[in-house]
């Protein structure tokens, strides 16, 4: 039996020779080319010759079970605590779809004629609290949803307003595009604070306090439905929009 295999390499050797694979080399410089296409790419020697390509086998090893297996380890453990600062509250992760918003409603949304609007709306919670303690009842409590709430429905008739193309929507119908339940039945206030028999303007008020107070004041004050603030409920939703021309509106919703 020969020693050798049938393509000249001896066993020992550190490499395999493929014969049915070629390469042109510069005799000059030692630069493989696919093609015999001189000259050389490098020297520019014009004298190329046919070579087969040596493939070192030393250099080819296969990755061990262990470097195949860490990697996946390491994957694992930097999933988990992506998971686990997640669940921490240290990355949040956007959420698809979400409550309804409408951004740009004909008018102003946080500042006009100098008044903050959402300083107002807290001054308007705590106002109507402070009537409500005084009859002995519990204060309204807030949240972002029931403000979501109100925000939507006051600046959905503020785009109706001003566009013929947009029915006027009742509050019942935008309710109805939160998934959201009360303990009680809920109650919507929607209005013009020129109907509570105070000044409508913006520009009849100089602070914050001042517009919060009046609102408030007014809406304990008024008799019928205007009353609902001083009813049995656990939250109210409030926003305060100031109309392009510059009457205030502003919408309750209680839960």
């Amino acid at each position: 039996m020969a020693n050798g295999s049938d393509d000249g390499s001896m066993p020992g050797d550190e490499s395999t020779v493929r014969p049915e694979q070629f390469e042109w080399v510069c005799q000059e410089c030692g630069r493989g080319h696919p093609k015999h296409s001189p000259p050389c790419s490098r020297c520019g020697h014009m004298h190329l010759e046919k070579e087969p390509i040596s493939y070192d086998l030393d250099d080819a090893e296969a990755p061990s079970y262990f470097d195949v297996g860490k990697w996946h380890v390491v994957a694992i453990v930097v999933l988990v605590a992506l998971v686990g600062l997640v669940a921490a509250g240290v990355i949040s992760v956007p959420e698809r779809g979400g409550p309804p918003s409408i951004d740009d409603a004909p008018g102003e949304e946080e500042r006009a004629a100098g008044i903050d609007l959402v300083e107002t709306e807290t001054l308007l919670r705590e106002r109507l609290n402070e009537h409500r303690s005084e009859d002995g009842l519990s204060d309204l409590a807030a949240g972002e949803e029931h403000d979501a709430i109100a925000t939507y429905h006051n600046r959905h008739r503020a785009v109706a307003a001003h566009d013929d193309d947009v029915e006027r929507p009742t509050p019942r119908e935008d309710y109805a595009e939160f998934d959201h339940e009360c303990s009680y039945a809920p109650a919507f206030q929607s209005f013009p604070v020129s109907r509570l028999g105070i000044d409508g303007s913006i520009h009849a008020y100089d602070s914050e306090a001042e517009l919060g107070d009046a609102v408030a004041d007014a809406l304990v004050a008024a008799p019928g439905g205007d009353g609902a603030v001083m009813d049995d409920y656990e939250a109210i939703g409030v926003d305060i929009h100031v109309y392009p021309n510059d009457d205030v509106y502003v919408s309750l919703f209680l839960c």
